[in-house]
């Protein structure tokens, strides 16, 4: 689980036991020292976030740019097509 999936829940209003029971893998303690930790770092955690969302973006222009998506379902549709 990562940290931007945890603040997003407590962003969007869950507390931290609608965020554990939303993800059950993590436990009550963590979750309330992630959301302590952001309360108490706010600006560091937002700008960490948005670096991870601006480098997101370019991870995924370049395996676009590399790996074209567009009719990259034509062939499977097709083949499925001929099969019915």
């Amino acid at each position: 689980m990562t940290l931007d999936t945890v603040i997003a829940a407590f962003l969007d209003g869950n507390s931290a036991e609608e965020i554990v029971a939303q993800y059950p893998s993590l436990n009550l303690a963590d979750v309330d020292s992630v959301i302590d930790y952001y309360l108490h770092h706010r600006q560091v955690v937002d700008q960490y976030l948005q670096q991870r969302e601006i480098k997101a973006a370019q991870v995924k222009q370049a395996n676009e740019e590399q790996f074209n998506p567009i009719g990259l379902w034509d062939p499977l549709i097709a083949r499925q097509s001929q099969r019915a």
